[in-house]
């Protein structure tokens, strides 16, 4: 699986709301934004708006032509300015969340019924987490993050604040001979990806 190419297809001609992607900002305006999959974004969707805790980076990046406001999932209220979206994007940002319910139940109020909430996250049963785990090294949390995530983990949580899962695709960022590798171990078993992203509905 191509993630940015079915990313492209989600978000063309849609309304978006993109929640946490500045990123490493200050590196991205080296290459005038060329990297950044924000500035892909607003490129073919409709409208975007990006959502960040980052405040700084917030100045940073409208000062550039962008569209951030401060939005905080678990509890921010921006809806009377921005009305709902037809795709909202949470990529590899939930594992950061101190509260995940809290966030779930706040999203809802910038969907209708048509809208995807698309997830993307670290897979911890990905072979390279295998490997460092036969060899007596921890798997590779990075220190920010607060959680891992499974399948089982997002159908419990999809119960619990009212979501369907409508998809559920596993993939491996494009890169190096590690990520070659890794994707095509993932044509073997779907489970070595890296990474996977979950598309939530409201349950009707």
């Amino acid at each position: 699986m191509d993630f940015e190419k079915w990313i492209d297809e989600k978000v063309a001609d849609k309304k978006v709301l993109e929640i946490g992607g500045i990123g490493d900002y200050e590196n991205y305006e080296k290459t005038d934004f060329k990297e950044w999959r924000h500035k892909r974004i607003k490129q073919i969707a409709k409208e975007l708006i990006g959502g960040d805790i980052e405040k700084g980076g917030i100045k940073f990046v409208n000062s550039r032509g962008f569209n951030f406001k401060y939005f905080d999932i678990e509890n921010t209220d921006i809806t009377a300015n921005t009305g709902k979206f037809e795709r909202i994007l949470l990529l590899d940002v939930i594992e950061h969340l101190n509260n995940i319910g809290n966030g779930l139940e706040n999203i809802k109020n910038y969907m209708d019924d048509t809208s995807e909430f698309i997830i993307s996250t670290p897979n911890p049963m990905a072979l390279n987490n295998i490997a460092r785990t036969l060899i007596g090294k921890r798997i590779n949390t990075l220190e920010d993050h607060t959680v891992w995530m499974d399948e089982i983990n997002f159908q419990q949580f999809a119960k619990r604040y009212g979501f369907k899962i409508s998809e559920i695709q596993y993939f491996t960022f494009k890169g190096g001979g590690k990520q070659m590798f890794m994707n095509l171990l993932g044509k073997i078993n779907k489970y070595f990806h890296q990474n996977f992203v979950v598309v939530l509905k409201l349950k009707s």
